[in-house]
């Protein structure tokens, strides 16, 4: 019974008229039987009659009547009051004095007002309405002054202040109602906070997303998504090329599989990686880049994304390069310099400690360089120390040195010789030999005229060496060197174009 309900026909007007008549007829004619010869037997006139029928007839009918009607509007009430407060928006109805005459459950939560609070509330003092000229036209009365009546009907975004004075951006629907000859205005407000958050971010997305560096978008399994136009110069991949492949069709082969472990392991443990790592573009060209992926996390979710955003570093690598070549290589013949001959020397050391194995220093001066300078000038004497740099290359193996301090004397470098003493002098001074032979031999320099024309001048020149034998545990860096330098001059002493060792006994530390 509790569920009962009356059918559909009953529920309309003419069925709850048809309904009445019925009771009506059926109380009446009840009436008449039952009480008719009791009203007789006691001799009621008529005017009596008539009240008393009267008032049966209501006590008949009102019971009916009130499970027809009154119920019927208060089961209506009580449905609207339910679905009131369970709607998630906040509904709210002004009068023509834009006082707040309704305010549900969820108007309280969002504006922090009880109903109590809120209703006779100027609705201005919570919702920033646009407001219209004093002498603008004044169709709903209050309605218009505060610029109600251009949102009737529409859907707008306007701001909204809080209990607390806090503001926030609300989405109002307007609609408009004459009840009893007054106008009433209810408006539905939705809290778009949140949405406009994500709007803001998406817009900051968007901005970031045309930045000149380049940028990639992957899911968790670093499959592409989305690309920028960025990534497309740089790479000379078009968005349609790369979405839905993965990184790899970036990989260069210049990193190892045990690189890429360490990068996704230091992702996993920390969202974030960033490092130097080399490319390879579409036209197969490998270029350097500084690569920042960054995991966009959910809380729900885990990782749902990654962001990659990177730079071609070509230019920073080569004036690192450039800066390099200047600290560690003469310009003139492109050769190492006394400072990389000196790290060099350290790290033979450092080897030789390991292996027991001697090495050797070659002090090498050009016996007469001089002349040519003074003949044919500084251009001339510059063709001469590059290919006299050539020639001794052309004398060692891969691994050795060859130097240039400055002006016309040069170091060899000789490591990891012999175990033996005997047998690392040996090998030094067969090298030695074989480069002062080369050096010796005659020099064709061609050099260029102001007229473009080219002249040829023949120069021969013989060089003087010092050599030193090294190993780790007797002499440091700086006292190899000065052994084979003091070597070299003692060879130049006694007439040029001869090799000298020097005696490792008075070269050693002690």
């Amino acid at each position: 019974m509790k569920n009962w309900k009356l059918p559909e026909f009953l529920q309309t007007p003419l069925g709850l008229m048809t309904v009445l008549g019925l009771l009506i007829a059926v109380s009446e004619l009840l009436i008449m039987i039952v009480i008719y010869d009791a009203i007789a037997f006691l001799h009621i006139p008529d005017v009596y009659w008539n009240f008393i029928d009267a008032i049966l007839l209501i006590l008949f009918v009102s019971p009916a009547l009130y499970f027809l009607v009154f119920q019927k509007i208060h089961d209506n009430e009580e449905r609207f009051r339910q679905i009131n407060a369970s709607v998630q928006d906040a509904i709210i109805v002004v009068n023509e004095q834009d006082l707040i005459t309704e305010w549900n459950l969820a108007a309280q939560k969002m504006f922090q007002y009880s109903q109590e609070e809120a209703i006779g509330l100027q609705v201005n003092q919570l919702i920033f309405l646009p407001c219209h000229h004093a002498d603008a036209e004044r169709d709903l009365a209050g309605f218009q002054k505060i610029g109600v009546r251009s949102l009737i009907g529409k859907t707008t975004e306007i701001s909204a202040l809080r209990k607390d004075g806090s503001e926030f951006p609300i989405e109002l629907s307007l609609s408009a109602a004459k009840v009893k000859g007054r106008w009433h205005a209810m408006g539905v407000i939705r809290d778009i906070t949140e949405r406009k958050r994500a709007e803001d971010e998406l817009r900051i997305a968007a901005v970031a997303f045309s930045t000149q560096n380049g940028m990639v978008i992957t899911d968790p399994e670093g499959k592409i998504l989305r690309v920028n136009e960025a990534f497309t110069r740089l790479t000379g991949y078009r968005a349609d090329e790369a979405v839905g492949k993965t990184m790899a069709l970036l990989h260069s082969g210049r990193q190892s599989q045990l690189f890429y472990q360490h990068m996704w392991q230091k992702l996993l443990d920390e969202d974030q990686w960033r490092g130097e790592i080399w490319n390879r573009r579409k036209n197969g060209q490998i270029y350097p880049e500084m690569l920042s992926i960054t995991a966009v996390v959910s809380p729900e979710r885990g990782v749902t994304h990654y962001v990659g955003n990177f730079i071609d570093i070509t230019a920073n690598k080569e004036a690192e390069a450039r800066i390099h070549r200047l600290a560690y290589y003469d310009p003139l013949t492109s050769l190492p310099n006394r400072r990389l001959l000196q790290d060099r020397l350290g790290q033979a050391l450092a080897a030789g400690k390991r292996s027991g194995r001697y090495g050797a220093l070659i002090f090498l001066d050009l016996d007469n360089f001089k002349p040519i300078n003074d003949t044919h000038g500084h251009d001339v004497g510059d063709l001469l120390l590059i290919e006299v740099a050539r020639r001794i290359t052309l004398c060692v193996r891969d691994v050795d040195t060859v130097a240039r301090l400055g002006g016309d004397e040069f170091v060899v470098m000789l490591s990891d010789l012999d175990m033996d003493k005997a047998a690392s002098t040996a090998e030094a001074e067969a090298v030695a030999e074989k480069i002062r032979n080369t050096v010796a031999e005659p020099y064709l320099l061609t050099i260029q005229q102001e007229d473009d024309s080219e002249t040829t001048v023949e120069h021969s020149c013989t060089s003087s060496l010092g050599v030193a034998l090294f190993i780790s545990h007797e002499s440091s860096v700086e006292e190899i060197i000065k052994c084979a330098d003091m070597a070299m001059y003692q060879a130049k002493e006694s007439g040029g174009n001869q090799i000298h060792f020097f005696d490792q006994t008075i070269c050693s530390a002690d």
